[in-house]
């Protein structure tokens, strides 16, 4: 064995020749390391589909919280003396009451 492959003897093509294992042992560590790659672009993956995901229902939540806020104005609106008089008047046809028609009965 040369000096210059001393730290790399499981790639010396002699000490592979030899049958002491480390060309099993190589290739098993090469695989464990391509899994651990896979393993990690994997969860990578992952992660990004799943900020994707958050970003679009977080810009869902915005939208249903402005459309709540409008709604609730709108009833607001309708809830009021005048959004009630209008209601009245457009949507059930009724109208002001003539002066002879109004009779204020006291105890």
């Amino acid at each position: 064995m040369s000096y210059r492959f001393k730290y790399f003897r499981g790639f010396d093509a002699p000490a592979m020749r030899n049958g002491n294992g480390s060309a099993k042992k190589s290739t098993r560590n090469i695989f464990l390391i391509f899994l651990a790659i896979l393993f990690y672009v994997f969860l990578y993956m992952q992660s990004v589909g799943l900020d994707y995901e958050l970003k679009n229902l977080r810009r869902v939540k915005e939208r249903y919280l402005a459309e709540n806020k409008l709604l609730e104005i709108s009833m607001k609106s309708m809830m009021s003396n005048q959004g009630v008089e209008i209601a009245a008047k457009s949507k059930y046809g009724f109208k002001e009451p003539d002066p002879g028609q109004i009779y204020i009965i006291k105890k």
